[in-house]
């Protein structure tokens, strides 16, 4: 028994150096700043691309959405994933009718903005 909890300490000691060892590394400053490089251009493409669904021009309402769209953006860019637009506008309460640009295809206005920003969200999961 007491041989027994020897080696669940010793045990227990290894796991917690590995993990001290592991963290050190990945809280050294090059990997913070690449970390953060990463994280704000991520954000920053999102930003854009969220300007761009909008319909107006930049006001309080679209600045807020474009922050908040950006923002969710961010995880879901680590797994090649996107949050829509129009659920951001709703989670805000904000009405994506009136707020983002249509997005069907069908007009070449359309499929332009949409090409723009599929290459976007497309170059945001790079980062």
């Amino acid at each position: 028994s007491n041989e027994r909890r020897q080696q669940q300490v010793q045990q227990f000691q290894h796991i917690f150096r590995i993990t001290k060892m592991a963290m050190e590394r990945v809280l050294e400053p090059p990997t913070i700043h690449l970390l953060a490089t990463a994280a704000c251009a991520a954000l920053g493409v999102a930003a854009v691309e969220g300007y761009l669904l909008c319909q107006q021009q930049l006001d309080p309402q679209v600045a807020s959405f474009v922050v908040r769209y950006s923002m969710e953006q961010l995880f879901p860019s680590v797994v090649w994933g996107t949050n829509d637009a129009t659920l951001v506008a709703t989670a805000m309460n904000l009405d994506p009718s009136t707020l983002l640009r249509d997005l069907s295809g069908k007009t070449p206005e359309s499929a332009s903005l949409l090409l723009k920003i599929q290459l976007l969200q497309s170059s945001r999961h790079f980062w």
